[in-house]
């Protein structure tokens, strides 16, 4: 099967837009595998050493009553800001739907109280942008 059937195979399946990579550069099965068991090994010893790090910060930490006391400020803090709202939705929101790999999301380009006011505000940006 050359790269057109490929294409073709794949548009029926996927769509459309679909596209097929050709990487010059591929690596054999076997040099995955090693690449892959290396990457492994190396992983382990970076969660052991990262592991070994936290709790000798927690040891540190937890005898430094400055620190302590800092902490204790910013949970205050940080409960705080959790129960104080944020008040500022506006009622109406312009935007662009995108897809991106399969996911929908909606870019926000102006908000306002009433339309008339989404629709200026929305040409404002288009004319400064």
């Amino acid at each position: 099967m050359n790269n057109a059937q490929a294409l073709t195979k794949l548009r029926k399946l996927l769509g459309s837009k679909a596209a097929i990579r050709d990487s010059k550069r591929a690596s054999s099965p076997e040099q995955r595998e090693q690449e892959h068991a290396a990457r492994l090994a190396v992983n382990e010893r970076k969660r052991a050493a990262q592991d070994a790090m936290e709790a000798r910060r927690a040891a540190i930490l937890a005898g430094d009553a400055e620190y302590q006391r800092l902490k204790g400020e910013y949970e205050v803090a940080r409960k705080e800001q959790e129960r104080t709202p944020f008040g500022t939705y506006h009622r109406y929101t312009a935007g662009r739907i995108n897809d991106a790999g399969g996911l929908s999301f909606f870019v926000v380009e102006s908000e306002a109280d009433t339309l008339a006011e989404l629709i200026e505000a929305v040409e404002v940006k288009k004319v400064s942008a």
